[in-house]
């Protein structure tokens, strides 16, 4: 009787909706930062361990990156880590390897069927690590992230296997040091000041809660180039 009363008043069927997506999504947020707190550092030291086998140059990036030079561990917030390594360095067989180190490929980007740009999600213990892949360009690198198309959403996109949006952003290529993080050396990009101020704006050493993204001035979005995302079981 109930679920008819519902579905008969399509007002209160959308406001129960979001309430159900709404809770759903906060326990799941929940989850997932319980999960990183405790398999993060784990995580983080096996794909290291991964990229060692491996043999190439791979950097942290993004906000694990700012949590290694500004908090000196993750991020309060975080509950993923961000890597990078250069796009001619990808070979197939890198997925055995981490796959033998515990990590599953659960998610993936391509543009032009990966010739032109990629990014991979790997999970290892519930925790996602996300690889991006830079091109050089001269004394610059860059890379591709993506984000749905206005209105559609995340899932709507990945479920209609819909076109990603393509942001490419850019960073001088200087090379990269060493730093200790969590008691294990890790490549950083050599300019960390220019790296991070590009993305996080020249007061990245100070927290902010109201921190967007829009504040960028590395990042263009690629009118002729769109992604596509898959979800692996």
């Amino acid at each position: 009787m109930l679920r008819k009363l519902i579905n008969k008043n399509q007002k209160l069927k959308s406001i129960l909706l979001k309430i159900y997506q709404h809770t759903i999504e906060d326990y799941q947020k929940y989850r997932r930062k319980k999960t990183f707190q405790k398999h993060g550092k784990e995580a983080l030291f096996r794909i290291d361990d991964a990229f060692r086998e491996i043999g190439i140059v791979y950097w942290l990036e993004f906000g694990t990156l700012l949590g290694a030079v500004r908090d000196r561990g993750f991020i309060e917030h975080d509950n993923d880590i961000d890597l990078a390594c250069f796009f001619d360095d990808f070979k197939q067989e890198h997925e055995k390897i981490f796959l033998k180190y515990g990590f599953k490929k659960t998610r993936e980007f391509l543009i032009d069927n990966g010739s032109f740009g990629r990014e991979e999600t790997y999970t290892y213990k519930g925790v996602d690590v996300d690889i991006f892949y830079f091109h050089k360009r001269d004394h610059e690198m860059y890379c591709h992230l993506f984000m749905p198309q206005e209105g559609q959403g995340w899932r709507g996109t990945f479920r209609d296997k819909g076109d990603f949006l393509v942001r490419e952003l850019t960073y001088a290529n200087a090379g990269f040091n060493k730093m200790d993080f969590l008691g294990r050396n890790f490549s950083i990009p050599a300019d960390i000041e220019q790296h991070l101020s590009a993305s996080y704006g020249k007061n990245y050493m100070i927290k902010d809660k109201n921190y967007s993204n829009s504040i960028a001035t590395n990042v263009r979005i690629l009118k002729n180039k769109f992604g596509k995302g898959y979800l692996y079981a």
